[in-house]
Parts: C-alpha cells; structure tokens; sequence
C-alpha cells in the first residue's frame, strides 16, 4: 500500500467516526456508495441507532432501493460474525430496516407534510399530481383567471398587442408560479408621447434640412424620410399599437456622404442626432421590457399564485415542487422543527452536490437544536456525501453553490481521492485536465468552481497505453466534423476488437473486448444520427437509445388519432389519421382509391360503394365510437393493439424503442385515463402531440452485444471499459430568451427577439460564468465514466 493510499483508508475510517457532523467529498468512482452504506452500518451496529431514528436521502428511487439492498446483505453477514452484541444489533436492525427513512427528497419531504400540514394551511390528506396532471390543471386554472381577474386578462393583451405571443406569456405565468417567492417588482412608466413627440419634431427638421441640402440619392437624405415616414405611421396609429411598432422599429446606422451635401456639417449633424437616436431606442425598448415584466410578475404573483394554490388544496392534491416547499415552509415552524428533530438520530445524504437552497436549508434546520442560533449544527447529526466536480444539473435547479455554503458551515470536511474504476493513465489524464482548471481549495470569489484534489488509482499500471487523444480530418461545417469523427471511432473500434484489447472482467481477470463493453458518452443527441450511420456502415452494431420525442413518435401520434377519432368521429381527419399510421398501414392510394368506387369520410355514413378494407375499418371504429367511447383508454389501447397486430410486428421488424414506447403509452393511459376519462384524455395527448412537447422516450432493457450512446446525464453513475468522449461541441452560454429568475440575487430578467429588461446582462454575466463551469464539470464525468480505455477528441468547432 503506497503512503497516498494509507492515507485515503484513514480518511475513510475517519468519515465514519460517530459524534461528528461530516461532508465526505468522494471523487469519481471511490466508491462513495459503498462509504455511505458503512456509515449507516456504524450507526445501526457500533452506536446502537435505531433504524426507525435513521434518515437516509438520495434523489433517485433506483438510489434508494440499491442503498436499502446493501444494507440488508451486509446485516445478513453481520448476523454470523464473532461479536455476539454485533449479531444481536445486526438481527434487530434488519428485522426493523423496513421503519427506516431510507427514501428520496421527495419521500422525506412528503412525510413531513403528512405529518404536520394539518392546522398549517395544507388538506387534511392529498395525492401527489404527476407532472401531466399538474401541467394540465395548471392550464385551467390559468384559463379561468385570465377570464376572471379582468386586470390578468388587461395585461395579457396589452402584451400581446406589444408582439408577445400569447404561448410565451403562458410559460412566463406557469415558471412564476413554479419558482419560490421573488420580490415584488417597482411599477415602470414609459412616456411613448414624449418619446414620439421629441422624434417626430427632430425628424422633421432634419427632413427638412436634407430637402434643401443633399443630393436626392444621398443615402442621409433618403434615410431621414424614411424615419420621418415611420415616425409619422407610428404616431397615426392607436396608442395601443404603439408599443409593438416602437419595438420592431429598426433604425440602421447612419448613413450619407458629406461630397452630397452642400454644406457637411449638416449631414455630421444628422448623424449624431440618428446615433442619439438608436441609444434613446434601445433605452425604450429597455424600460417597455421593465413595465410589462414588472406588470406581468405583480399581477401573477398578486392573483395566480393565489388561485392556483387554493385551487389544488382544495382539489386534495399538491404538486412535487409542493412537496419541498411546504416541507422547507413547516420545518422553520418551531414546534414542526422540534418534533423533527426528535424524531431522527442520524441523517445521511447521498449526491449532496445534485441539491438546492431548499433543500440543503431544510436538512440544516433538522440537524440544528430547537432554540440554536442558524448554523450551529448538532454534532453527529450530519453525514453528507457528494462530489461537486459532479455537480451538472443546473437546468433541473441544482445549485452547486448551495453545496458550497453548507461546506463552510461544517468543520470536517473529508476528501476521498482514490479511485477504483480507472486505470492509472486514464486517471493521469484526468489530473492533468483539472488541475491547472480548478483551485486546490475552495476559491470564494468562485462559489460555483470546485476544489480539486488528484484521483489515485487503486489499480496498478501496465505497459499497455490506456488514454487516445484522437483528431478528426479537416472539415467545413460541424456535421463535417461529426462525420470525420465518427469514421476515426469506427476505425478505433474495429481495431480494438480485432486486436482483442483485454478488459478486466471484475474477478481479477481479463478478457477480450466485446461491443458491449463501448459507450459513447455526449453531452447532447445533436447529430447523434450521422454517428450511427457510420458505425452502422462499418459493420459495428448499434444499440437503440432513446430521445426526447416521445409525443412525435408514429407509435403514440397513431393512439392519438385513434383517441381523437372516438371523441370527435365527426371529424374524419382522425380516423384517417389513424388508418395511414403504422398502427394499420392503410396508404393514401387506398383511401384515393375507396373514394373514386363512392367511398366516404363520413363514419356515420360510409356510402353503398369504397374499398371493402377501408369500409372495413370505418365500420369498426363507427362501432367504437357508438358503443366503446365511454372505455378506458387503456382498453382502447388493448383493443387497438389486437386488432391491428401492431405491437407484433414491431417484434417481428424489431422495434425496440417502439415497442418500449407502447409500454410507456399504457402506462399513461392507465394513470391518467382513470382519473380522467376518454374525453379529457384525448384532449391531452392530441394537446401533447399538436405542440410536439419534449419528453423522453420510454427507457430501453439492455441490448446485448452492442455499443451504446449515452449522453453525460444519462452516463452519471455508470461505466464502462472503453468510453469515447465525443460529439463536443463548446456552445453558446447566454441566457436565451423568456423570463429568467435567479433566486440567490432575486432578479427577475426578461429577453425577446425585440426587447430585454434592464437586469438581463447582469443575470447574463452570472449565468455565462456558471454554464462554463458546469460544461468543465460535464466534461469530468464523461471522462471518469471509462474502466479500463480511453478515447478523447478535441471540441467540435
């Protein structure tokens, strides 16, 4: 054992001293799980801790029951050791397991709110909505306020009359409503009179002063026209389209040259006032941004948020965000907090880096005495593990700064470095990559940049090289690039399998390479296609993956047509929609052809003439519509099913992600058809499929001997002996358009393809900072994720 590795095992034993509040920070594949697991184990066997006063928290159920299973395993071999006062502990802990709080954030949160809400503002009981039930009551209780709160339905106009459409204000109010309380907004006035009023008068002088001076085809003279002709159609018009003409005015540079003018002073001085101009516009454009975020962001917090916090406890239901809130809400209650508490002993946290403010602040009050000042923990309360280098779920609302405080809170803070994943030159390469990046400590004019400590490898080195950086042939475009790319992974490949490059098997042996044992880890699914026609083309197999268009795939839109066509059978775009899917097949010569033999479109009257087969089919889904529509949808689903063969022959084809896609379908017409009905139902999925909403594919069993593509998210937790990083592309960091918020400064910030607000480059320049470190820390996974072989290309550019 070298001095480095002695002393990461003392570190380890360390961690697990009891009486003391602990943040383990275990770097990639240091097996940090494993650590965690010992610690509940310490808990339950040396201090006697009942499971019932444990807490264990992760955020992911797969987590949970994977922590939960480990444990059980490693009491069950406790039961036959030497120590009979171990024995005895070991066999009431696991006779017990089951009363311990071994959960997800939202678990734990919900049973807080269980517990305490009564008497605190929540129902009595309540059922969590899914996602789509909250999505979709959210919609109605938006609808039923903007045409009740006639201030609400006044200022969505005034919007949409200033260029705003109308589905942008819809996602503005349901991100206002999602977020935890902001400030009120200063009301904004904008003087569009004054403004018109200035701009006219001085165009007209210069107007004026152009006529007498230039040339006719002087570009100075012909552009004062043209401001003075857009000036002069601006202020004819109501004063409530004045805010969208002023905004989707554009004024170019100033133009004009001074051999066209009889005396130049005069075109220098026009072109002053039209740079005065272009500054005073965009100064407008600015302010109007002001007033209609502060109008918009008052009146939601004002009235929406209200309305739609009434309406769902009165419905029984709360939603998961609900869930952290209330749960955070409760606990600064000091009779909740007290009772908290006492309940628990010891509080574990998985993943502590993939929290929030909400969080994080809820698990401090729970460590911390009732009547303690804020941040004066209980010892031996607290053992968190998490590795900020990991942190990479900020669009989920993950904030690796709120990791940060709570490490400046605690005085034992640990770090685990070595690594039992890698081989050591794939670990070199690491080091080498982050070292120069990242400070070897915490840097407070950086919160959002981690610390960086070294990983040692566990495994001794060879001869064999472990690390390929490689390079692509010159290209033009970015997909060039791809297609280059993924021709040199094809030729690495195939060379890796035909030179049977040894992996370690996990027994402490090796074997030959096999496809399976490949992934190709990106940070995104862009131009994924290209990849896999060429490996394809090279003859390498290609597992399946899934996507984000779920609600875009043939296999749903064709229930969605069927759906439809049993709530609206008047309307035969449905049913045809249905029968040209690949759910039946019908082509559109066919449906020509039914009607030149005196065929309809109409269900209820198909005519005497028309293709018998799609007759045939009319008269079923008539049948369907007149006596079945009243069904589940998930019957609907078994009836489609077996009557068309579908699922069949996407065996027979395969169709793996088709057919895992069908499942998911059942799944949703299951859960949310049997609360809703056919009716509501078809609205919803017709609803999702018409916007073309992003949701992910069902997720696919594993394929067998193939190489697989995963993105970095997907990649978090996983190996694999040979990873290629590849695909990367060093994109745009600014923040896009729509309506931002930043909760540790409480900006609100709004940007349009015509205007934005004035706290926009401010939040930007946060913003930016914060999306190039966490590119750095997507980058650190991806390259960690690799057992025993490493490929690595450069980023696309």
């Amino acid at each position: 054992m070298t001095g480095m590795q002695r002393l990461d095992e003392q570190a380890r034993q360390e961690a697990l001293t009891p009486g003391i509040n602990v943040l383990v920070e275990a770097g990639a594949g240091t097996g940090k799980t494993t650590l965690l697991v010992n610690r509940a184990l310490t808990a339950l066997l040396e201090e006697g801790i009942p499971p019932a006063r444990l807490v264990l928290i992760t955020f992911m159920e797969k987590a949970a029951d994977e922590i939960l299973q480990r444990l059980q395993k490693r009491l069950t071999e406790a039961m036959t050791g030497p120590d009979g006062r171990i024995r005895q502990r070991a066999e009431a802990a696991l006779t017990d397991l089951q009363h311990a709080a071994i959960t997800t954030i939202h678990g734990f949160c919900h049973g807080i709110v269980t517990r305490h809400g009564l008497g605190r503002g929540l129902p009595l009981t309540f059922r969590v909505l899914s996602p789509y039930e909250a999505d979709r009551f959210w919609e109605d209780v938006f609808r039923q306020w903007l045409d009740r709160v006639p201030e609400a339905g006044e200022t969505a106009w005034g919007l949409v009359e200033a260029g705003v459409p109308l589905r942008h204000l819809i996602t503005w109010a349901r991100d206002l409503t999602r977020w935890p309380d902001w400030p009120e907004l200063p009301s904004v006035t904008v003087d569009y009179q004054g403004f018109l009023d200035r701009t006219r008068q001085a165009a007209e002088h210069y107007r004026t002063v152009a006529l007498n001076e230039a040339d006719a085809q002087d570009g100075g003279r012909q552009q004062i026209a043209r401001i003075y002709q857009e000036i002069q159609e601006i202020t004819m018009r109501s004063r409530e389209q004045w805010p969208r003409r002023i905004a989707y005015w554009t004024v170019d540079a100033p133009k004009g040259n001074q051999k066209n003018w009889r005396h130049g002073d005069q075109l220098k001085e026009q072109k002053a006032w039209i740079t005065q101009l272009r500054e005073e516009l965009n100064r407008l454009r600015q302010r109007m941004a002001d007033q209609w975020l502060a109008r918009w962001a008052n009146i939601v917090r004002q009235s929406l948020r209200p309305l739609w916090r009434e309406r769902r406890f009165a419905a029984q239901a709360l939603t998961y965000d609900d869930l952290l809130y209330e749960a955070q809400r409760l606990v600064h209650d000091p009779e909740v907090q007290a009772s908290e508490y006492a309940r628990y002993d010891l509080i574990l946290v998985d993943e502590f880096q993939d929290t929030d403010p909400v969080q994080s602040d809820l698990i401090l009050r729970l460590a911390t005495a009732p009547g303690a000042a804020p941040g004066r923990l209980t010892p031996g309360r607290l053992f968190l593990v998490g590795d900020p280098k990991q942190s990479i779920y900020r669009f989920r609302g993950a904030d690796v700064e709120a990791y940060t405080d709570v490490r400046r809170q605690l005085t034992r803070v640990i770090p685990i470095v070595q690594n039992f994943r890698s081989q050591p030159d794939i670990l070199d390469y690491v080091n080498r990559q982050f070292l120069d990046r990242w400070p070897a400590e915490p840097d407070p004019a950086v919160p959002y940049v981690p610390p960086y400590q070294p990983l040692q490898p566990a495994i001794e080195a060879d001869n064999r090289p472990h690390v390929w950086e490689l390079t692509r042939e010159a290209c033009q475009t970015v997909d060039q690039c791809r297609r280059a790319e993924a021709e040199r992974i094809a030729e690495m490949l195939l060379t890796a399998k035909r030179e049977q490059w040894p992996v370690r098997d996990g027994h402490g042996g090796e074997r030959p390479l096999e496809w399976g044992d490949v992934a190709i880890v990106v940070p995104a699914r862009t131009g994924l296609d290209i990849y896999r026609q060429v490996l394809t083309a090279h003859g390498i197999p290609v597992a399946p993956s899934a996507g984000r268009g779920f609600f875009r795939r043939d296999e749903v839109r064709g229930f969605q047509c069927l759906c439809q066509a049993l709530a609206d059978p008047w309307n035969p775009v449905w049913w045809v929609g249905f029968v040209t899917s690949p759910w039946v097949g019908l082509s559109l010569e066919r449906l020509a052809q039914h009607r030149l033999l005196g065929g309809t479109w109409d269900l209820w009257d198909p005519g005497n003439g028309g293709d018998p087969t799609v007759r045939q089919w009319m008269e079923r889904l008539r049948y369907q519509a007149e006596h079945r529509w009243f069904d589940a949808p998930e019957t609907l689903l078994d009836w489609a099913l077996e009557t068309t063969g579908y699922a069949e022959a996407l065996r027979h084809r395969p169709a793996p992600v088709a057919l895992a896609n069908l499942g998911k379908l059942r799944d949703l017409a299951r859960e949310l058809g049997d609360r809703w009905g056919m009716a509501e139902f078809a609205r919803w999925l017709t609803d999702q499929v018409t916007r073309q909403i992003p949701e992910d594919e069902a997720p696919l069993p594993a394929m067998g001997d193939q190489v697989v593509f995963s993105t970095v998210h997907q990649a978090k937790g996983l190996e694999w002996p040979l990873v290629v990083v590849a695909n990367w592309r060093k994109g745009s960091t600014k923040l896009g358009s729509g309506l931002h918020y930043d909760p540790r400064t409480g900006l609100l910030a709004l940007k349009t393809d015509i205007w934005q607000s004035s706290d926009y480059e401010t939040m930007n320049v946060r913003h930016e900072a914060r999306e190039e470190a966490e590119a750095d820390r997507m980058r650190y996974v991806a390259l960690t994720r690799a057992r025993d072989y490493l490929l690595v290309f450069d980023p696309l550019s």
